[in-house]
């Protein structure tokens, strides 16, 4: 892990096209400004790792195979 120090309205740019700055700076809270491309997703840690469970979730789920079949027969006879 980089670890960097910085004072209020400095910044880091990562991999060039991702500026991090400064914005305030509290008793036990720093606030940041993240300029990214649309392209690039941004999120805070707890929301990354929340989906990503979710998703392990969803991966590791056994599916009725018969179940979806019969459904899909129901929707196309409608």
């Amino acid at each position: 892990m980089l670890m960097f120090t910085r004072r209020l309205g400095e910044k880091i740019v990562i991999g060039g096209c991702v500026e991090v700055r400064i914005t305030e700076i509290h008793k036990s809270t720093v606030r940041l400004a993240i300029d990214a491309p649309h392209s690039q997703s941004v999120v805070r840690g707890e929301v990354y790792e929340a989906v990503a469970k979710a998703n392990r979730v969803a991966a590791d789920a056994e599916i009725d195979e018969h179940a979806l079949l019969a459904d899909a027969a129901k929707g196309d006879e409608r």
